[in-house]
């Protein structure tokens, strides 16, 4: 399984460390972009993990992928870059969970 990681501030340096130091993943395993390719470089000399051109790429790559940006600099990754990999590839997939929320309050008993 690849994962997938776009932007690699705080967030996503944290989230590389983690899954390399913990074993859960290797570095190969890992496909990342970041707005400054120096940034990724860097940590990659320290995690040797495949650095994308694009963030569109790293949808195409990865199986799984945790987009750590700044809410506004998502925008044009949901509506140009996460696509199904699938039987219907121009389906968009949001980037946000989805979840059924309920409007009461705890259950009394």
């Amino acid at each position: 399984m690849y994962i997938g990681i776009i932007g690699l501030g705080s967030m996503g340096q944290m989230l590389v460390k983690g899954f390399c130091k913990s074993g859960v993943v290797t570095p190969g395993q890992l496909v990342v972009f970041n707005r400054t390719r120096e940034k990724a470089e860097r940590l990659r000399r320290e995690y040797p993990f495949a650095i994308a051109s694009t963030a569109q790429e790293v949808c195409q790559r990865a199986d799984i992928v945790f987009i750590c940006t700044k809410p506004l600099d998502v925008l044009p990754l949901r509506s140009t870059s996460l696509r199904r990999r699938t039987s219907s590839p121009s389906r968009p997939v949001s980037p946000w969970p989805t979840w059924r929320r309920s409007t009461r309050g705890p259950s009394a008993k």
